[in-house]
């Protein structure tokens, strides 16, 4: 499918639906009522930002269909929109969190252990009350709501695989003998584990790295771990790249079943592109970012390396300072779905700011925190000096004041809408570039 096929609708009606649905389980279910009230006052984040499906009465199945939804094995979806899914039963809200035991500790319920040896869906009911269920899932792989033992992992090679991805290197003289060895670890990890827990796995991974190394991922996920869900309200997550490790960086992420979504490109004096991609299955997003000129739209990025260029944009310049994404500089941000206003007052009270917000739209609010500033030796500017590629007041000044690395991105959606605005992504990537700190 090419970009210009991906144009993304919203569905209000389907929304509404959704978001009715889960207000009358909450109005029924008082256990459900309190962890809402406490995701929204703790984190900022909204029921159905964390809701992994919803169960309705086989009445409202006509209902359902005429909003959008269509029947999938077990269950209803609505193809193309950022909706949960629906199964028929008893009315029920079941929320998505990255560790059950977790939850139940961080809201001071008894647990009784279960065996971790999955089937990449995991489920316990937490109340019922007035006929109207509440429960919690841990999961690897979406959409699959009955465990099937022909597809599980035991529990020692998960942790093998987790381990083996956090331990991975991330520097070496020869960046080639990195990608070497990163593309042989994936093609062991997806032999041993399988593509979808191993893509899940990869990113637990990355997402702990990148939080290592920025103040407002650490501050936020206190808060979400305080509401018992970790990252699991998730968006999108961000690698930048240099140009002459793009092509790389995509046949890398197609190891573990990632495939194109649009391309982006802001016009030529944005200086930047990106490629979108995405694996259904674990249900992750990526923006791919770097340096592209107008006229290399069209190239297959799969196949076709690009070529490095002296003068740097603002992707390229970052990778210069920083590294690529994928090894030293880890995740340019991870975005996170949340209430816009709720999620920058609880970021506030605890001392972290977020940027002016580069999208407005009433269906897609998207804002970052404050760029964590990382420390910038010597060696790293000398060579984009001598290159002609930055000048030596900028030099200077990275030295001296460090270069904006990662942050951390809030965004609300609404309607379902799955996609992006170009022109307001490209204001933010020219607003962070190291440059105009």
């Amino acid at each position: 499918m090419s970009s210009k096929e991906f144009k993304w609708e919203r569905n209000n009606q389907a929304w509404e639906y959704v978001t009715n649905q889960v207000e009358s389980v909450v109005r029924r279910n008082a256990t459900l009522g309190i962890i809402e009230q406490r995701l929204m006052q703790y984190s900022g984040i909204r029921m159905i930002d964390v809701l992994d499906h919803v169960s309705i009465v086989d009445t409202e199945k006509e209902t359902l269909k005429q909003v959008g939804y269509s029947k999938s094995d077990d269950h209803y979806h609505c193809e193309g929109f950022l909706l949960p899914p629906v199964m028929l039963g008893m009315p029920c809200v079941a929320m998505r969190v990255d560790s059950i035991p977790a939850f139940f500790e961080s809201m001071r319920l008894p647990f009784e252990r279960f065996d971790k040896t999955n089937t990449f869906f995991r489920t316990k009911q937490i109340s019922n009350d007035n006929g109207c269920a509440f429960s919690v899932v841990e999961r690897e792989r979406r959409n699959v709501f009955a465990g099937n033992q022909d597809e599980s992992v035991d529990l020692e090679s998960k942790e093998s695989c987790l381990e083996q991805w956090r331990s991975r290197a991330r520097t070496a003289k020869n960046e080639k003998d990195l990608y070497t060895e990163l593309i042989s670890l994936a093609k062991r990890q997806v032999s041993k584990v399988g593509q979808t827990m191993a893509a899940h796995l990869f990113f637990q991974a990355e997402r702990e790295y990148w939080q290592s190394k920025n103040r407002a991922a650490q501050v936020m996920h206190a808060q979400l771990i305080r509401c018992g869900v970790g990252w699991s309200a998730h968006d999108h997550h961000t690698f930048r790249s240099s140009r002459r490790n793009f092509c790389l960086l995509l046949q890398f992420l197609q190891l573990l079943g990632f495939k194109p979504r649009e391309k982006f490109f802001a016009g030529k004096e944005a200086g930047w592109g990106a490629q979108v991609m995405e694996n259904s299955a674990i249900g992750i997003a990526l923006f791919c970012d770097v340096d592209l000129e107008e006229q290399e739209l069209d190239i297959d990025f799969f196949n076709e390396p690009l070529t490095d260029k002296t003068e740097l944009g603002s992707v390229g310049l970052w990778c210069a300072l920083h590294g690529d994404s994928l090894f030293a500089a880890g995740l340019h941000h991870v975005a996170i779905n949340c209430d816009f206003d709720a999620i920058g007052k609880v970021l506030a009270d605890k001392g972290v700011e977020r940027m002016a917000p580069f999208s407005t739209l009433a269906y897609l609010q998207q804002a970052f925190t404050k760029g964590e500033v990382w420390p910038i030796g010597p060696d790293k500017v000398r060579g984009l000096v001598t290159a002609g590629s930055i000048t030596q007041k900028e030099a200077d000044r990275f030295v001296k004041e460090g270069a904006i690395g990662s942050h951390l991105e809030t965004i609300q959606r609404m309607d379902g809408y799955k996609g992006f605005s170009q022109s307001e992504v490209s204001d933010i990537i020219q607003r962070t570039d190291p440059r105009k700190q």
